[in-house]
């Protein structure tokens, strides 16, 4: 288990355009930063090569903000949403140096998903993305088999959100979004 911070670099999707309570609107959706929670589990082929399989959860809410005359009619500029973010991953992870070190730091990249669910995403499709991961840590020992790690991981995705509400079909468009993890774990090497 780890725990961490995540930091949606952008927008989701490009600004949505479209009739919103009656009214014309343009209308922007950002994840807010929040904590995450996760799991890895490493299998090591050999001191410095292992793979991994990780889950992060992030509670990141949506934020929508309306511009122009949508936000006058519809009493608000900003809406937040109940939203959150979870991204599976298949990784390869590389370690500088040998396990034995005091110190030591490794990289890892993979494949997996990111999706968002939550009341934000009831009407929309496409909310689940193939995703590129990418990453950097340090590790610290603290005794025999146990580490402090610490990683700074971006998960990249392409999203590509359609509205779907009685009538309509509206895409967000795509859009490339950056979503990155800072965590930290106490690490039992068994």
């Amino acid at each position: 288990m780890y725990s961490g911070l995540y930091f949606p670099t952008s927008r989701v999707g490009a600004d949505w355009r479209g009739e919103w309570g009656g009214v014309d609107c343009i209308v922007q959706w950002r994840h807010e930063n929040a904590a995450a929670l996760g799991a890895r589990l490493t299998v090591w082929l050999t001191d410095l090569v292992g793979v991994q399989g990780a889950a992060v959860y992030s509670p990141s809410n949506l934020k929508r903000r309306r511009l122009g005359s949508c936000a006058t009619a519809l009493l608000g500029r900003v809406e937040e949403v109940d939203a959150s973010v979870i991204s599976v991953t298949a990784r390869t992870i590389l370690r500088f140096g040998a396990p034995s070190r005091r110190v030591g730091f490794h990289v890892l990249g993979g494949l997996g998903f990111v999706s968002r669910v939550g009341e934000a995403y009831d009407d929309v499709e496409g909310s689940t993305d193939p995703a590129i991961v990418l990453g950097a840590g340090l590790r610290v020992k603290v005794g025999p088999g146990v580490f402090f790690r610490f990683d700074a991981e971006d998960y990249l995705s392409e999203a590509s959100l359609k509205i779907v509400r009685p009538g309509t079909a509206a895409p967000l468009g795509s859009h490339v979004q950056h979503d990155l993890v800072f965590s930290q774990a106490l690490v039992l090497r068994l």
